[in-house]
């Protein structure tokens, strides 16, 4: 990146610190601006973003610094020096569908801990999915060799009924136990994730291709004092409460539809 890039990238985050309404709307125009020009911004380049993204998936802060100050690194030309300069640097790059959390209670019973929910806007999700440049050679097309959703004549008839330029989204939604170690303190959760029937399944089965998006992670509650069989009751009563806070906005949505973005 070279001079003029690195005094943007200044300007920007000292911007940050002062978050009035006219210096979001100028921050917002640097971003893209830059953006346009450097697709890794504020990266100098794919290698360097190679690199931070390895470095902060597999390193606490503690190691991340003591990399960066080793005699080998302090001569490559990295715009970050710290864990801390790395982290806002992050903080710049496009980040979906923002995560919400809500604080629940089950009326009349007590539970070990706080019940948490972290979610997404389900509808962000889909549409972060739908207007995702990658997959825009990878929806069906209108050859009808059964196999899946968009194959099928309930999806076409569905179709006949919208207007032009409308178009059916189909949403797959899958979840699976896990116990999420890294610095939860061996927390078990359930994560939800969305994505689109519009997709080929060929593309849904590669890791590589991230056609699926973390949306949710369904608390797993210990309820104090009540009987195993009344608990999967209760657990199953707290697992729709939290679905319908994900994708209560969809219930609009199909009768009203939405404008969504296209890739």
């Amino acid at each position: 990146m070279d001079q003029c890039s690195s005094i943007t990238l200044t300007l920007v985050m000292n911007m940050e610190e002062d978050q009035t309404c006219f210096n979001k709307w100028i921050l917002m125009k640097i971003v893209l601006q830059d953006r346009r020009i450097q697709h890794f911004w504020p990266f100098s380049s794919r290698e360097e973003w190679e690199l931070a993204e390895f470095l902060n998936e597999n390193l606490n802060q503690t190691q991340l610094d003591a990399f960066l100050k080793l005699k080998w690194t302090c001569k490559q030309t990295l715009l970050f020096s710290s864990a801390h300069q790395l982290s806002s640097f992050m903080d710049f790059l496009p980040s979906g569908p923002k995560w919400k959390m809500q604080t629940l209670v089950v009326v009349g019973y007590l539970t070990m801990a706080p019940i948490r929910l972290f979610f997404r806007d389900g509808l962000e999700v889909a549409n972060s999915i739908f207007s995702n440049p990658i997959f825009a050679n990878q929806a069906l097309e209108e050859h009808c060799v059964y196999s899946e959703f968009m194959t099928a004549d309930y999806a076409w008839e569905l179709q006949d009924q919208y207007p032009v330029g409308a178009t059916v989204m189909g949403i797959i939604a899958g979840s699976d136990k896990t116990a999420a170690t890294r610095r939860t303190a061996g927390m078990q959760m359930h994560p939800i994730f969305l994505s689109l029937a519009n997709i080929n399944s060929e593309v849904h089965m590669k890791a590589t291709s991230h056609a699926w998006m973390c949306t949710a992670f369904m608390p797993i509650v210990t309820f104090n004092n009540v009987h195993p069989e009344f608990h999967a009751v209760l657990d199953a009563q707290l697992w729709h409460r939290c679905m319908d806070m994900v994708i209560s906005v969809w219930q609009n949505v199909g009768r009203l539809c939405q404008t969504l973005m296209v890739s």
